[in-house]
């Protein structure tokens, strides 16, 4: 059975990004134990990185960027963010090929990606993040918090032995898209 929702436990009080940064956490934390790793146990690792960044990527698609681009629809923040996690995603599509066809041998593209998503997620913590605060009541960042945190839960639940990126992100938007999750600006 895969064992992410232990890395992904977060307090009952976090809320959205609260929870999303200690997802990055864990998902940094993640990268670590990936890129010390070998053989069998990197591609485990491995997996379980891909799934934790897919969930996590998947969450601000679908609550965090719709609120952000409301918010400062000229400043074009969230299309550029979107843009960064599809270049995020194409890397770590080509390292899941490299961990198929040689089980991860080489760092180059780990590292790589690591990079990438370093950037990204100082660039959410630093522009994103306190927009998100600054304009969405405490209560209703808690409200979002628990839908993510329910979303995740759910993802944890559904997921196959070695779930894929595609499988992680279909279920958050399967589980997302059936309510609305707009916020009073």
């Amino acid at each position: 059975m895969f064992t992410s929702s232990a890395h992904l436990a977060l307090p009952a009080a976090a809320d959205l990004p609260g929870l999303l940064a200690g997802q990055q956490q864990r998902i940094e934390w993640q990268f670590q134990r990936t890129l010390a790793a070998a053989g069998e146990d990197r591609h485990a690792a491995f997996g379980e990185l891909a799934w934790l960044i897919a969930v996590h990527e998947s969450l601000e698609e679908e609550i965090v960027h719709p609120i952000t681009r409301h918010l400062e629809p000229a400043e074009h923040l969230a299309e550029q963010l979107l843009d960064e996690e599809r270049r995020i995603s194409d890397a770590l599509e080509d390292a899941a090929r490299v961990d198929a066809a040689a089980g991860l041998g080489g760092t180059d593209g780990l590292i790589v990606l690591h990079g990438m998503l370093t950037a990204h997620i100082r660039r959410e913590a630093r522009e994103e993040f306190p927009r998100l605060r600054a304009a969405v009541a405490a209560g209703e960042l808690q409200d979002l918090g628990d839908v993510a945190r329910a979303a995740q839960a759910r993802v944890t639940a559904e997921s196959p032995a070695r779930p894929g990126v595609p499988d992680a992100a279909l279920v958050i938007r399967d589980v997302l898209r059936p309510t609305s999750h707009e916020v009073s600006l």
